[in-house]
Parts: C-alpha cells; sequence; structure tokens
C-alpha cells in the first residue's frame, strides 16, 4: 500500500508542476499581450493628444482669419452703404428735378429750347450796339452807336433778311452773357446793352495776332475740361448751348431758364444719344431742369457715363 501510495503521490507531484508551469506560461503570455497593449494605447493616446492640439490651434487659426475677414467685410458693407445712400440722394434730387419740371411743364411755365419764330421776328428787332475803346493810358471808354430801321432809311439803306440774320449773329457773338430772351425785349431804339468783351476771345487760338474770331479761349478750355464740343445755338429765345461728344456722337442742349422765383436753371434736353442708345441710363433720355448747384453733379454723371463705354 506505501508502495501504491508513493507512486500516486509522484504522480499528484508531477501532474501539479505541469499544471503550475502551464499556468505560469500562460500568465506570461498574457502579460506580454497586455504589455503590447498598454504601449500601444500610450503610443495612440499621444498621437490623438498631438493631433488634437494640431487641430486646436488650426482651427484657432481658422477663427482668427474668419474674424479678420468679417471685420473687413463689415468695413467694406459700411463703405457700400455710405455709397448707396450718397447715390440714393442723388437720385433723390435729380428725380426731384425732374417732378419739378414737369410741373413747370404741366403748369406752362416752361420754355421750349428752339423757337423757329425768332429768325423771323428779328427784321423788326432795332440794331443797336456798344463797342468798347481803349484810350492810350488804357482806361476804357464807352461809346453808345444807335442805329434804328428808321434813321437806315433817312440815310437810304435798306435793310434785307440775310443782313438782319448776318447782324443778330454778330450781335450774339458779341453779347456771350446775354440771354436771347433779353434780346428779343429791346423793341426801342433807346434800349441798348453794355458790352465788355475780353480781348482774348478776339484771337485765334493757332493765331494770336488774328483780329477775327474763330473761337475763345476759354470756350476751348472748357470743351478740354469736359470732353464735349460746344457751341451756342442763335436760334433760341433762351440763351442755349449745344454740347457734342464726336466720338460717340452723343449731343444735348443747356439752356438758360428762370424758375417761378426768378433764380437762373439749367434745361437739359437730348438731341442724339449716338452709340450709347443701349447702354444711356433713363435720366439722359428725359428732359431735366436742375440748379446750377448741381452743374458738378451733372457733367460728373454724364463723364462718368462717356468714360465707362470709351
Amino acid at each position: 500500500m506505501e508502495t501504491l501510495y508513493t507512486k500516486l503521490y509522484d504522480k499528484y507531484i508531477k501532474l501539479k508542476k505541469e499544471k503550475d508551469t502551464a499556468m505560469e506560461n500562460l500568465n506570461r503570455d498574457q502579460e506580454k499581450k497586455f504589455m503590447n497593449y498598454v504601449i500601444a494605447s500610450d503610443e495612440m493616446i499621444e498621437f490623438l493628444r498631438s493631433e488634437n492640439e494640431r487641430l486646436g490651434n488650426q482651427v484657432s487659426e481658422l477663427r482668427s482669419e474668419m474674424a479678420l475677414f468679417r471685420s473687413t467685410k463689415d468695413e467694406e458693407c459700411i463703405q457700400y452703404n455710405k455709397l448707396l445712400m450718397e447715390e440714393n440722394q442723388n437720385n433723390k434730387k435729380l428725380q426731384e428735378e425732374i417732378e419739378r419740371l414737369r410741373n413747370l411743364q404741366r403748369e406752362g411755365r416752361c420754355c421750349q429750347a428752339r423757337d423757329d419764330k425768332v429768325g423771323d421776328g428779328a427784321v423788326d428787332m432795332p440794331m443797336s450796339s456798344q463797342v468798347e475803346s481803349f484810350s492810350s493810358d488804357g482806361t476804357s471808354v464807352r461809346k453808345t452807336r444807335k442805329r434804328s430801321r428808321h434813321s437806315l432809311h433817312d440815310r437810304g439803306d435798306t435793310i434785307t433778311p440775310s443782313a438782319t440774320k448776318e447782324h443778330e449773329h454778330e450781335q450774339l457773338n458779341v453779347l456771350p452773357n446775354r440771354s436771347c430772351k433779353e434780346t428779343e425785349a429791346s423793341d426801342t431804339p433807346s434800349d441798348h446793352y453794355d458790352v465788355l468783351q475780353l480781348a482774348i476771345c478776339k484771337r485765334k487760338m493757332n493765331n494770336p495776332g488774328s483780329d477775327v474770331a474763330a473761337s475763345c479761349m476759354f470756350q476751348e478750355l472748357v470743351e478740354w475740361v469736359v470732353g464735349l464740343k460746344l457751341s451756342i445755338i442763335p436760334q433760341s429765345r433762351d440763351f442755349c448751348i449745344s454740347a457734342l461728344h464726336p466720338s460717340s456722337g452723343y449731343s444735348f442742349t443747356l439752356t438758360w431758364v428762370n424758375n417761378s422765383k426768378g433764380e437762373p436753371e439749367l434745361l437739359y434736353h437730348v438731341l442724339a444719344l449716338g452709340t450709347f442708345e443701349r447702354v444711356a441710363p433713363e435720366w439722359m433720355r428725359d428732359v431735366l431742369m436742375f440748379s446750377m448747384s448741381m452743374c458738378p453733379t451733372f457733367f460728373h454723371r454724364v463723364s462718368r457715363v462717356i468714360q465707362l463705354n470709351h
């Protein structure tokens, strides 16, 4: 029996050792795997932490860029709103001028830019002129010479329509600052005009020594400034100027008129749009009346349309 017990004990000890060895090997393998998992998780955590920091910095940069972009857009929006308000104010002023012109047209107070009857009535107009002469010491002496149709008949002179129109044209050239309406109002021989014309306007630009007035230096200077060819229309009841843009064919007239308060205003009337027919804004096609203070705005808008399309 003791021998049997001894064998059983030895077998038990052997099985126990084998089991302990197997458990140790299993624990060792599990420990290695666990350590590998821990190392991998630490590396992953470190990578994710660095990636999180990088993304956080990128988000901060994007937020700062967005704030800068938003502030820039806000400034541009404020500037555009100011420009829009100014444009609306200018449009409102122009609309008021247009509405006032329409009211004047309905009331019958608006004068026509041209009147064909002036040429027929010019024959009965007394011809009077005043010439400015200069003394040797530089002072000017005004001498008035009156000639009526009656005095011409007394001397045996005759008045022809062509001579009358020629004389009328000469008077208009001598009196650039007087309106045609005032010229028509002079019905008596005693009425006359005080003529004061600059001597520089009597010279040609290309021939300073000439006495014949071909174009006034100031007129050419204004043409260079506004980019338009200007000329006076003598067949009008009021003082009227015609403007032409040669390269496009756009032309219009500006007539000096007085409103109900007696203040001078300008009447705009388009003659031809030329190449601006399709691109011209609506106000260029209408008849406008505006005050003298609106002249810079008017010519600024005309220049802007010309520059945008040429």
